[in-house]
C-alpha cells in the first residue's frame, strides 16, 4: 500500500501586533494554534505583542516572537527571523 508521508513544517506567521482582542488577532492565533495541533512548529513574528491583553488562553500556548521593529522593514525582518529559526533559507 502506498502510505503518506505527514510532513512537518516550520511556518512563521508575521502579524502588525497583538494587542487586543480583535477579529484578526484571533485568527492568526487560531490558524498557528491548528497548524500546531497538525504537528508543525509554528512561530509568531509581531512588531507589539501584549499576552495579557490579547486572547491570553490561546495565546500562552504559542512561540511569539515581539520583535520591536516595523515588520515592513523587510531586511531587519528576515534578519529577526534568521536569528531565532534554523531552516529559513538566506
Amino acid at each position: 500500500m502506498n502510505e503518506k508521508r505527514k510532513v512537518k513544517l516550520r511556518i512563521a506567521l508575521l502579524c502588525p501586533q497583538l494587542t487586543y482582542e480583535g477579529g484578526g488577532e484571533r485568527q492568526v492565533l487560531q490558524l498557528a494554534h491548528n497548524l500546531q495541533e497538525a504537528g508543525h512548529t509554528v512561530h509568531i513574528f509581531t512588531r507589539q505583542f501584549l499576552q495579557e491583553k490579547c486572547y491570553p488562553s490561546l495565546s500562552s500556548h504559542l512561540t511569539i516572537y515581539n520583535a520591536g521593529l516595523p515588520l515592513h522593514t523587510r531586511s531587519r525582518l528576515k534578519e529577526f527571523i534568521l536569528r531565532h529559526t534554523t531552516d529559513v533559507e538566506k
